[in-house]
């Protein structure tokens, strides 16, 4: 166990008592019994995949067990939810991913670039909504190999093959290590949707009110448009 998963053990331990849940109250958020949740607070097991699908899904913030790094809520969303259909989402996320390219762009030229962002995420969110195949996709943006992969995330190279072939899910320490060795958000493996909101959030806050402003605009127009094509 490494340091930056030690590191969790304590997030989840702060979270539980400034709840003032018990253990076992904890453990019925993760789908578990309070003495697996008492040894992951312990240290000698690791939360699995599961155990944070059924954390997410009970209101706890993901990111922030595993990062460090709270959920970021937006604008984004409010465009989002006026889609009606799975489909006109993943086109309107579409459309965002290029806007804020564009902004990122616009930033530059007008001096006002955005320092210390990572734009890993949205270059990863600009292929997924292409053609989803996660762990492919982030070798493909790193230039990596598989066995490369597997040393970075140290594991071995089976276990590996078989997480990117969707034969086995990541745990907490293998999406931690992921985030501290490339900085992609776990977010993408629990919830694709948050994912998006959660990145694209993160560089929209960030723009100047008149690069929001002018990305706004083009953004309202696509939206009646897409509430048209659901119309027909």
């Amino acid at each position: 166990m490494n340091q930056n998963y030690c590191d969790i053990l304590d997030r989840l331990l702060l979270y539980r008592r400034s709840l003032d849940k018990t253990q076992e109250e904890m453990s019925r958020q993760f789908g578990i019994t309070q003495s697996h949740y008492s040894k992951i607070e312990a240290g000698s097991k690791i939360i699995s995949f599961q155990g944070l699908e059924n954390f997410g899904k009970h209101g706890g913030d993901v990111s922030y067990l595993l990062t460090g790094e709270r959920q970021v809520n937006g604008e984004i969303e409010i465009y989002i939810n006026r889609c009606r259909t799975a489909r006109s989402r993943k086109s309107l996320y579409k459309i965002i991913v290029w806007l804020l390219w564009q902004g990122i762009e616009l930033s530059r030229v007008r001096g006002c670039e955005l320092a210390g962002r990572s734009y890993r995420s949205l270059r990863l969110a600009e292929i997924e909504l292409e053609e989803p195949a996660v762990w492919k996709n982030i070798r493909r943006l790193e230039g990596i190999s598989q066995e490369k992969m597997a040393e970075r995330l140290d594991i071995n190279i089976k276990r590996y093959g078989r997480i990117e072939n969707g034969g086995a899910k990541p745990d907490a320490e293998i999406m931690n290590t992921l985030y501290t060795e490339f900085g992609y958000s776990p977010l993408i493996f629990l919830d694709v949707e948050r994912f998006y909101a959660n990145e694209t959030n993160k560089i929209w806050n960030g723009f100047t009110e008149d690069v929001r402003a002018e990305l706004e605009a083009v953004l309202k127009d696509a939206i009646c448009l897409i509430g048209k094509c659901e119309s027909i």
